[in-house]
């Protein structure tokens, strides 16, 4: 300590009694240098705790090491964009993506991303028109993404170049390991399938390791972020001042008309620029639909009955429960309405052979079509799927379904 103490204060009277400033400089640099040679011995001869990297295997992204007072004296904590859960380090969301990708989908992905096959529940439905119904959801969380939900045999199901997978999930079929882009090929069921892994250098495309059991079988994940500007993936990102994001691109004007919602066609202007509202004769309802507004009159021709437009030229129809006869109860939205609550055909109503699902179903054919407004579908008339009300029979229109698909329904009315 003394040595110390006396090497220190004769470099310090050294500085001090310099008067040329260039030679200042220079001794400055060499005195700074001796110090911090010094402060290395120092070092090598007491090393701190965290200095032989003591949280390298402390678990995944629990690699930062801090002092601490207790023993052993230092302690491992979660890694930058990692939180403590106790019993491992969760992935939080990010404001800033990893080197080489960016934010998209509120997930970092690199700019192009070849083989990918989703971001956003619109990329699994690229070979479904939006009538059809959406069976398949995105997980953009995983690597290249996936799209969940498929029904094997339904090609369409799946983005082009993936198939649908006995785990019902949409996948490339392979033979080897060289057919899988992302993932390793399951030779088993000849699908590529996720890859596993224990690190982040298992993982590829900025994609980083998740492994909460600790065991080497985690999956390499997407990292999450906020993204915040407009675009397909962000329909509600932020435009410039008076501009709108619709349909997830900058609109500052309603000409020409950017809005193609189902009912929802006509553009108007405000402060903060285009907005899509509901046509003439629809409302809005509880989901964000446009649906019949029931306040507007019955297209001609049809008769209000108990809330709904009805065409009397239809041989049989639904309206009430009574309309079913028996224990059945009526659907009434469809064009004809729909009987339900069937175990048999002899529970419906004469001219109705068929119970399917709880509904009963007339059979049609080429000489015997269905009524205005129903399609007549392997044999059996059913609903008419729809992209807008053109698609209709007169006096019908195209109203959004639960199940994300369309259908012709009756106007609703006020009696």
């Amino acid at each position: 300590m003394r040595n110390r103490i006396f090497i220190l204060l004769t470099l310090w009277m050294l500085v001090a009694c310099d008067d040329d400033p260039a030679s200042n400089n220079a001794s400055n640099v060499n005195n700074l240098n001796n110090i911090n040679n010094i402060n290395n011995i120092n070092n090598f001869n007491n090393p701190g705790p965290c200095d032989a990297d003591p949280c390298t295997t402390a678990g995944l992204h629990r690699g930062t090491c801090v002092e601490i007072a207790a023993e052993p004296g230092y302690e491992c904590r979660c890694d930058t964009g990692f939180s403590d859960t106790g019993d491992g380090c969760e992935l939080e969301v990010w404001e800033t993506c990893p080197t080489d990708t960016v934010c998209t989908g509120d997930v970092c992905v690199p700019p192009s991303e070849d083989g990918a096959q989703c971001l956003a529940d619109f990329d699994c439905h690229e070979n479904l028109t939006p009538a059809e119904g959406n069976p398949t959801t995105c997980d953009p969380t995983l690597l290249g993404g996936l799209c969940t939900g498929c029904r094997e045999g339904e090609p369409d199901d799946c983005p082009t170049g993936f198939s649908c997978s006995p785990f019902g999930t949409c996948g490339v079929p392979c033979g080897a390991p060289e057919d899988c882009a992302f993932g390793q090929c399951a030779m088993g069921v000849g699908f590529c399938t996720a890859p596993v892994c224990a690190s982040d250098l298992d993982c590829v495309h900025g994609t980083l390791c998740v492994d909460p059991d600790g065991d080497g079988s985690g999956f390499c994940t997407r990292v999450p972020c906020l993204d915040t500007v407009c675009s397909p993936y962000n329909p509600g990102g932020a435009c410039d001042p008076g501009a709108s994001c619709i349909d997830g691109a900058c609109v500052d004007s309603c000409d020409p008309n950017p809005c193609t919602g189902l009912n929802r066609g006509t553009c108007e202007l405000s402060q903060s620029g285009p907005v899509c509202v509901c046509d003439e004769g629809y409302v809005e309802d509880g989901q964000g639909d446009c649906v019949p507004d029931a306040t507007a009159d019955c297209p001609t021709g049809f008769s209000c009955l108990d809330g709904y437009c009805v065409d009397p030229a239809i041989p049989f129809q639904c309206v009430l429960d009574g309309d079913c006869g028996g224990a059945l109860t009526c659907a009434p939205s469809l064009p004809t309405g729909v009987c339900r609550g069937c175990t048999d055909a002899v529970d419906c109503p004469v001219g109705f052979n068929r119970c399917l699902a709880g509904y009963c179903l007339k059979t049609c054919s080429a000489g015997d079509p269905c009524p205005d407004g129903m399609s007549c579908t392997n044999g059996y008339c059913g609903r008419k799927l729809c992209a807008g009300a053109a698609d209709c029979a007169p006096g019908y229109t195209c109203v959004s379904q639960t199940d994300g698909s369309s259908n012709c329904e009756r106007f609703t009315c006020v009696q």
